[in-house]
């Protein structure tokens, strides 16, 4: 066989080897056939151009041409190394004679005299030349490949420039010493071992200080610059760049002729040698710059004390000091994974009366806005208004971030271990690469997103609750027999007792008198939108108008309606009250009335029948489509949870492909502008609700009329709940008669904060009214519900349950506990409930209602991609809905907790929460869903999320692996995306499969999906003792929930004696998820006995390490650091506390621990953060190690400038704020198990019934050695 014939099969093994992927197209096929002259072109997805073109008489003949060409192609631009020829692909194939025949002698002299001048390392592992070759690592940056094929026909001046040329255009050769501070963006989920000579990106861009030739330099990626087209601007960008901070800002304004070289006399030079001389002229001009910006950059330090490091704090103190309203805009260009950033700021500073511009680049949003600030600072000081920074008094910050350096000395069993691994994988890896295959996951076909926007009435023979054949007594039933049956069951119902005693009290509801005109309306349009205030009867009775109607034209079996709440206890509740309503008891396929919510589900018999759910649940029904419903009402839609605006999007999808489809919107406070434009809807009918007058009280009103007079000011113990002194909002105007002691006490009352003495001095005075009726008390949450019915039962009053029936109510109660509130009672009933009493559920007898006008809110934060949980102001239309609740069977009494002020200064509605609210979920839900394009879905939203929150979402979904490049589901996104949990949790779940500890990571993944609290917290310093002893020192609050789970398993009724405070109705509610995401799994293809439990104290000390260190997999980036006693270091560099109901508080209150030297390990993940203005409090923590934190989330990390006798590489920071000194090859093979455990992680979803074979065997043992705490200690570093 001859050499050409050979070239095509190294071409594929070199390709092969560097996991690349190679095409062969054949230009104009249906020509070539007839002419019988083939063009072939070769493709490789690192490149976007042809890297190779062939010519024969036939395919073979062309593609072994094309082959040729891409070879030596790729040999002349330095792909392939002299090295490389030598190796077995190219000399066993016997081709290199044939690559080297045609290299000239320049080519050759100029590559010879590269090796000698630029001494350039291969850019293999890393993105710059500062750790030497034998510990350089694998490239990491996402999608590497795609990045580069993105630089259109930029690769390259000329099409065989070699990647070691200075004037080529990705270039980045830096020594150690100029390079500085360089950032590995890795992501190891997303990772492929990539070409290790592949041209390295560009350079950073430099930064400018008011140098306009640098300014105009724009970086060749720019694509959207500013605007600056109008007048101001460019005076603006003028006075910027005439700042003159560079004496020599003109130095490369002239050009170096072409035949003079800048180092010495002109010479007679070839054109590889001009080649070489342009490019070290190039590299000189490049090091000048960096020089050039270092020497700005200390200019100003020496003349000011501004450095990028305080400069954003400073501006930020300028701003406020000044009260200037200010924020950074935002823009960015070139490929993602090395994005440049423009930061531009433009402000009026009143005081001089002059405009402020500052324009930057960076490597990242904080780079160019930290060199943004700078430039504003130096620009305010020069006009003298701003004084020199003074650095003599460090912040208190800045004490609590010294001596961050933490040093990690690593047992040399596990070093022979992690190097042994290595090696096996590397030689697996050489071995294997000898193999032609396609690494690319297979890609997951879903139904479209028409597939399942299908809608039929219901038919005959089909279940359209379990979307099934019907098997029953309706299976091949005529629908004229069914419509009779279902009317002679209706005449039986009407004359029966039960249905007698109610139906004179629903005919009093108001929405009865609007019967007639509410059936016209469903019928002639299809979107009827109702607007009652809460207790008019719309819920209960509007579903019961449209189903007898049919019924009693002989047309039930036509009628299948589906009614959505918000919640689950308001499906289960109403479902309930209107069963009795009719005479019935609920049960599964013989009542008219049923419901499904997560958990629990008692489906109404096929036809005729009304079925009662969570919005959750009919997103996912929409999967198969939505067949055999006539009727969609969908309640309470003002509350706009995130679940309601995306059924809006399906249902107005939905109703312009099925226009017979009916749609009822119902609502207590419905913007009815806002959705009359959004479906088009020009009918509205109002129904006013027959409510009795309501007295109401504002904080002040309450103090004056009681005369309370506080003692010893009781507030309800909890960090997320001190609020800021808002001393403006408790003032009392001039004209209010309040007396000197009201305000004095106002002053000194903590506005924001639930006091027990005031809610207990209200409730006396309501006693004294002698006015019976039940109190409803509403409260933000449930630690504050039981912590005031402790209080109460242990009141001399309302602690006598002769007399006072307290009631919590809430959706972790059970279905028995909730009910109480609806039963008639000889003693007064004091409620105290969530926001689930505001319009969801309707107690007859309230007539006084307290309001502490506060509710807990899940808030998430784009800036630091954490979720966390605030005690916030609820809207002014919530307090009005809250007052609603006193006046349902008599005059009532509102008392609002807040005061006239605070009242005018809330909003009148809150955000939606798919404003506020993480999209990850929504966003894997809509892919599930089978829809392309999530933003272009969400966009059709009534209130559309940002872009960037929706990207965010998107590539947090890419970074676990749920989504491949081009956002389309991989296997293990198909798997996370039929669980009802956050996809991070799941991923969680299925890596504790691989490490065989997936019984208790799937118990800890139920309790955080419920968000239940398993203690009631209503005595800490009875909990806290218990805590102690359940935890031995793990200092984890997940494992003590796990703990105390199994211990409930193995005897529930030692467990409960032993655990008096354990909330047991939390226990079968984690019972019930863990056994939803186990069926889920097990469908997936998972074995059942892989999710078994061992008994509580058979677990080794290494599966509890592994269980810690799987969480760092489902609750990144939500990491701290102790500091010392109570104080953490969060990773948004804030101080903060341990929240008391933690564990870890426990030690610290007992001074067990009270500096960081007493721990394993300083660094924490937490799964739920508090926060107020002015605190942070950190809940559901764990302690982890930092090999733990490197192994399952560290993204990013960089190495710092290396201080005088330090390593090249013993100092990482990881993700940008956590300092750590490890050996470098531990790091290496680290990084390597975390890539390999992610191959893993896609082998078994995507095959979850396969074997592992030795090899990935010893990689999840030494993972396990890794993760043991046992194998680690830890030195704390000052830093120099």
């Amino acid at each position: 066989m001859d050499s050409l014939s050979q070239t095509k099969a190294a071409l594929n093994i070199w390709c092969s080897k560097k996991k690349l992927k190679i095409e062969y197209l054949f230009v104009n096929e249906e020509e070539s056939l007839r002419t019988h002259s083939f063009e072939c072109e070769v493709r490789i997805n690192t490149f976007d151009q042809v890297v190779g073109v062939g010519r024969g008489t036939n395919k073979k003949t062309a593609s072994n041409e094309a082959a040729l060409d891409s070879l030596r192609f790729l040999l002349k631009n330095n792909y392939i190394t002299e090295k490389d020829l030598s190796q077995s692909c190219f000399s066993i194939l016997n081709i290199k004679n044939l690559l080297l025949e045609n290299d000239s002698p320049s080519l050759v002299t100029a590559r010879q005299k590269n090796d000698q001048n630029l001494v350039i390392e291969s850019q293999g592992t890393s993105d710059c030349n500062i750790v030497e070759s034998s510990r350089q690592r694998d490239n990491y940056y996402n999608n590497y490949r795609g990045a580069i094929s993105n630089q259109k026909n930029r690769l390259y001046n000329s099409p065989y420039q070699s990647p070691y040329d200075p004037n080529h255009n990705n270039f980045n050769y830096r020594s150690y010493e100029d390079y500085g501070r360089q950032n590995y963006r890795s992501n190891p989920y997303n990772s492929v071992n990539y070409i290790r000579t592949c041209p390295p990106p560009p350079p950073p861009p430099k930064p400018n200080y008011g140098n306009g030739d640098d300014l105009r330099r724009m970086h060749r990626f720019r694509k959207t610059p500013f605007n600056s087209n109008s007048r101001e601007d460019e005076n603006n960008l003028n006075r910027m760049r005439n700042l003159n901070l560079n004496v020599d800002r003109n130095r490369h304004s002239s050009m170096v002729p072409n035949n003079k070289s800048i180092y010495g006399p002109p010479t007679n030079l070839s054109d590889s040698d001009e080649s070489i001389s342009q490019g070290l002229e190039a590299k000189k001009r490049r090091f000048d710059d960096d020089r050039s910006i270092k020497n700005r950059v200390k200019k100003i330090e020496s003349e000011s004390n501004f450095t990028l490091d305080n400069a954003k704090q400073l501006l930020n103190q300028f701003f406020q000091l000044h009260r200037i309203k200010c924020d950074y805009e935002f823009n960015s260009c070139g490929p993602h994974h090395i994005k440049t950033f423009y930061a531009r700021i433009k402000f009026y500073n009143h005081k001089n009366k002059k405009e402020y511009f500052a324009e930057e680049t960076g490597g990242s949003k904080m780079d160019a806005s930290r060199h943004c600030a700078l430039n504003v600072l130096y620009q305010l000081h020069r006009d003298k208004q701003i004084e020199s920074f003074e650095p003599d008094a460090l912040s208190k910050r800045q004490l609590m971030k010294m001596s961050l350096v933490y040093k990690l000395n690593i047992d040399q069993r596990l070093k022979n271990c992690l190097m042994e691994t290595y090696n096996e994988v590397q030689s697996y890896n050489q071995y294997s690469q000898l193999q032609i295959f396609n690494n690319e996951e297979p890609t997951i076909y879903l139904p479209s997103y028409s597939d399942f926007l299908v809608w039929f009435p219901p038919m005959d023979n089909y279940d359209p609750w379990r979307n099934s054949t019907l098997v029953d007594q309706y299976a091949n039933t005529l629908r004229e027999d069914i419509n009779q049956n279902l009317f002679n069951d209706f005449e039986s119902m009407i004359s029966s007792k039960k249905f007698q005693s109610t139906i004179v009290s629903r005919m009093k509801l108001p929405i009865w008198r609007h019967k007639d005109e509410l059936i016209n309306m469903i019928r002639n349009n299809g979107v009827v939108m109702i607007k009652g205030s809460t207790g008019c009867g719309k819920t209960t009775q509007v579903p019961q108008f449209i189903l007898d109607t049919y019924i009693k034209s002989l047309q039930g079996s036509d009628c299948n309606i589906i009614v959505t709440q918000p919640r689950r206890i308001s499906a289960i509740s109403i479902a309930e009250r209107v069963a009795f309503e009719r005479g019935e008891e609920i049960r599964s396929g013989k009542c008219t009335v049923g419901y499904a919510v997560r958990f629990d589900y008692v489906y109404p018999r096929p036809y005729g029948s009304i079925l009662f759910c969570t919005t959750g649940h009919l997103l996912r029904r929409f999967k198969s489509g939505l067949k055999g419903v006539s009727h969609l009402i969908i309640d309470e839609v003002h509350e706009r949870d995130i679940n309601t605006d995306l059924l809006l999007i399906l249902i107005k999808d939905l109703i312009q492909v099925n226009p017979n489809l009916r749609v009822i919107i119902m609502s207590a406070t419905l913007g009815v502008e806002h959705f009359q434009r959004y479906f088009n809807c020009h009918d509205v009918l109002e129904i006013d609700s027959d409510v009795h007058p309501v007295s109401r009280y504002f904080l002040e009103e309450i103090i004056e009329t009681i005369r309370w007079k506080p003692k010893m000011m009781s507030y309800i113990d909890d960090d997320a709940e001190a609020n800021e002194n808002n001393s403006e909002y408790l003032k009392i105007s001039n004209n209010t008669k309040i007396s000197k002691q009201t305000m004095d006490t106002l002053q000194n009352l903590k506005e924001g904060v639930i006091c027990l003495e005031l809610i207990e001095a209200l409730l006396e005075y309501i006693i004294t009214l002698e006015t019976n009726g039940s109190v409803l008390i509403f409260l933000p949450g449930w630690n504050t519900i039981f912590n005031l019915l402790y209080y109460l039962k242990g009141h001399h009053i309302f602690g006598d349950s002769s007399k006072y029936l307290l009631l919590p109510l809430h959706s972790q109660l059970s279905q028995k506990d909730n009910r109480r509130i609806f039963q008639y009672s000889e003693q007064r009933k004091i409620i105290l409930s969530t926001n689930i009493a505001e319009t969801s559920i309707t107690i007859d007898d309230v007539v006084f209602v307290i309001d502490t006008c506060l509710i807990k809110r899940k808030i998430y934060c784009s800036r630091t991609n954490c979720t966390s949980f605030v005690i916030d102001w609820v809207s002014r239309s919530n307090i009005r809905q809250r007052q609603g609740r006193a006046g349902r069977v008599r005059s009532g009494y509102f008392f609002v907790l807040c005061t006239k002020n605070r009242y005018d200064s809330l909003e009148e509605f809150k955000k939606p929460e798919i404003l506020v609210s993480n999209l990850i979920e929504t966003s894997l839900l809509i892919k599930y869903l089978g829809i392309d394009s999530v933003q272009h879905f969400l966009s059709k939203a009534l209130d559309a999320p940002p872009a960037a929150a929706i990207n965010e979402s998107l590539q947090t979904l890419q970074a676990i692996n749920a989504l491949d490049r081009d956002n389309n589901l991989t296997s293990l996104g198909l798997i996370l995306a039929k669980m009802p949990i956050d996809p991070r949790i799941g991923r969680m779940v299925i890596e504790s499969i691989l490490l065989n500890v997936a019984g208790p990571m799937i118990t800890i993944a139920a309790a955080s999906s419920i968000n239940f609290e398993i203690f009631d917290n209503s005595d800490l310093n009875s909990i806290l003792p218990i805590l102690l002893k359940i935890d031995q020192e793990r200092f984890s609050d997940h494992l003590i929930t796990f703990k105390i789970y199994n211990s409930f398993e193995e005897n529930e009724s030692l467990a409960r004696l032993n655990n008096p405070y354990v909330n047991t109705n939390s226990i079968n509610v984690i019972r019930n998820a863990r056994k939803q995401l186990i069926n889920i799994l097990v469908k997936s293809g998972f074995s059942d006995g892989l999710f078994a439990l061992k008994p509580k104290d058979s677990y080794t000390p290494n599966e509890l390490d592994l269980i810690a260190a799987l969480l760092v997999t489902a609750y990144y980036p939500n990491v701290c650091i102790h500091k010392d006693m109570r104080r953490i270091l969060t990773n948004e560099e804030r101080i903060g506390l341990i929240h008391k109901t933690s564990v870890f508080y426990s030690y610290v209150n007992s001074q067990k621990v009270s500096k960081t030297t007493n721990l394993l390990s300083p660094v924490f993940i937490y799964s739920e953060k508090s926060q107020s203005r002015n605190l942070i409090s950190s809940k559901q923590m764990t302690m982890v190690s930092f090999l733990q934190l490197l192994l399952f989330g560290t993204k990013i990390y960089e190495f710092p400038p290396n201080l005088p006798g330090a390593s090249v590489t013993d100092t990482v920071v990881l993700d940008g704020w956590i300092e750590i000194k490890i050996d470098a090859d531990v790091f290496d093979y680290i990084w390597q198990l975390k890539t390999e455990f992610e191959r893993l992680l896609r082998k078994i979803c995507y095959k979850p019934e396969c074997d592992l074979n030795e090899l990935d065997s010893k990689v999840l043992k030494a993972i396990e050695l890794s993760c043991s705490f046992q194998n680690l200690s830890v030195n704390v570093i000052g830093k120099a």
